[in-house]
């Protein structure tokens, strides 16, 4: 009996045009032991997670240091005939031998070990820090596999996997999981230092962008945020204000709003840049400093205004210690300032030009170094006579200094 072009499409068997003499249940059997090696073939490789691993013994694992804490590497010899490749999921745990307290990573990339010909492979391990202290495991500190301590922290590292989201917010939204009270200032004054070992890697610890994130995730696991206080500071929120990015912006006035440190006229608006002027005004000298951070890109008399009241706030909003031992590294509002109005020297000429001949001689230092690349005729003549007449040696040295420069 031949089968019509009908019959192979109700039998969905393609790629034969005839099969004679043969009833069609065995026609089917036959078939499909044809197919089956091959579908078995290609699924051969039995995938095991990292825990089963361990636990069944089928393979040893080696895992150390390496003078990094964004890195462990492993080594996996397989103690089984079978073909087998490990799976390290996120959130996979590993603590040190040794100084336990400061040597706990979590991974944060989903990566599967594949043995090819060989018994042995070896292969890189993302990771962050089970919390935020010192310390860089050594590349012969030994890591043991261990049940996490926190159930969230998986499914939680998981999520910012698969949204593509930094290094950072994902060491952000563990740090706060461990210790709630965890600020933005203690975060931003924890820099890198080759003796005792970063938490974060980037000059400003942290960006605009960071924070946002992990709130996001930290909310998708049912996380109180209130309970966080890198949330309820609003420090952190008050600088996404001036990221670059809508939805961050976005996301942060709409919270900034719900915890009522904004008007809900900004809802409607969307002045952000009127909403970080609003904030420089604010009691917190963190916050104002993070407003004045969201400024930085900005423009317009409004801005300058806004920024030129704090030129002397020089207190203290955190240190960190400078890679040269001994020596630390202040952050101040009024260095900020000074750094935003320097760039606009030649565009707001007249408004900053004041300064220099202010009766605070704080006020002259900071217009000194404002217009410390200043070509203006007007500016150098104001410089030479601050140089020779002012009462403050500090102010004539470095008007001196300047008109040096610009020889």
């Amino acid at each position: 009996m031949n089968l019509t072009a009908q019959h192979f499409s109700s039998y969905r068997i393609c790629s034969i045009a005839t099969i004679v003499d043969l009833p069609s249940w065995l026609s089917i059997l036959l078939l499909c032991m044809i197919l089956l090696p091959c579908s078995y073939a290609a699924g051969s490789t039995k995938r095991v997670s990292i825990n089963e691993a361990l636990k069944t013994g089928i393979v040893d694992i080696e895992i150390k240091g390496k003078n990094s804490i964004e890195a462990l590497t492993s080594t996996f010899t397989k103690k089984t005939k079978k073909d087998i490749s490990v799976v390290i999921p996120p959130g996979t745990y590993f603590v040190a031998e040794t100084n336990r307290d400061t040597q706990a990573f979590w991974s944060t990339d989903s990566l599967e070990v594949l043995f090819s010909t060989s018994t042995q492979a070896s292969v890189e391990i993302p990771v962050i820090k089970y919390a935020p202290v010192p310390g860089i495991p050594g590349k012969e500190t030994q890591f043991f596999v261990e049940k996490p301590p926190n159930e969230i922290i998986p499914k939680l590292l998981d999520f910012m996997l698969k949204d593509g989201m930094s290094y950072e917010a994902k060491q952000l939204a563990v740090s706060v999981i461990y210790n709630p009270n965890l600020t933005r200032d203690k975060i931003d004054s924890t820099y890198y230092m080759s003796y005792s070992g970063p938490v974060f890697y980037t000059e400003e610890a942290i960006k605009a962008e960071d924070p946002i994130y992990a709130f996001i995730a930290l909310r998708r696991m049912e996380v109180r945020l209130e309970d966080i206080k890198l949330y309820t500071e609003v420090v952190s929120l008050v600088y996404a204000l001036g990221s670059q990015s809508i939805s961050v912006r976005d996301y942060a006035l709409s919270e900034l709003i719900r915890l009522g440190a904004l008007n809900k006229s900004f809802a409607k608006s969307k002045d952000f840049t009127a909403a970080l002027i609003e904030f420089t005004k604010h009691s917190n000298r963190s916050v104002q400093y993070r407003a004045v951070l969201g400024l930085k890109e900005k423009s317009g008399h409004q801005v300058i205004n806004a920024l030129l009241p704090l030129i002397t706030n020089d207190s203290t909003i955190y240190r960190f210690p400078s890679i040269i031992a001994g020596n630390a590294i202040t952050r101040t509002i009024s260095e900020t300032v000074i750094e935003i109005l320097k760039k606009g020297h030649k565009k707001y000429e007249g408004i900053l030009t004041p300064l220099l001949v202010s009766q605070d001689y704080k006020k002259r230092l900071a217009g000194i170094e404002i217009f410390s690349d200043s070509k203006s005729e007007k500016i150098k003549s104001i410089l030479s006579k601050l140089s020779i007449d002012d009462e403050y040696r500090e102010v004539r040295e470095a008007a001196q200094r300047v008109l040096q420069e610009k020889k």
